[in-house]
């Protein structure tokens, strides 16, 4: 197997996905940013802020994001938990602080609403 150095002096890049013109998006934690690699060239795709994780493609053509919240001593306070949706052209929607009090939570109908204490129902296991 070959393997070939893309990108260097990054923060702390995890969760790539390749969009569907090749572009490779890959999240940096450190930095709360979904980068871009195209052209043998590293940018910015999309700014997050707190600490992305992960990333997938969806059948929307939009990035779902998995975001971990504010990185502890970085004075980044603008994400919360959740999930970020990023359109192709970089806008992201979800969760943030100023969209946090409009979040709604699915939850398990037997639940009703989150567990006591718990933010969100994935935070608990249904087993749990």
């Amino acid at each position: 197997m070959d393997a070939r150095l893309l990108a260097s002096e990054r923060g702390f890049p995890e969760g790539p996905t390749v969009l569907p013109d090749g572009r490779l998006v890959f999240c940096d934690g450190n930095i709360g940013e979904l980068s871009v690699y195209a052209d043998g060239d590293v940018g910015t795709f999309a700014a997050t802020g707190g600490s992305p994780w992960g990333a997938v493609l969806g059948s929307d053509g939009a990035i779902y994001v998995t975001q971990g919240g504010n990185v502890p001593g970085s004075g980044d306070t603008s994400a919360v938990s959740g999930i970020q949706r990023v359109q192709s052209d970089g806008t992201r929607t979800g969760p943030s602080r100023s969209s946090a009090s409009s979040l709604t939570t699915t939850c398990p109908t037997a639940w009703r609403s989150p567990p006591t204490g718990a933010r969100s129902c994935a935070q608990r296991s249904p087993r749990a």
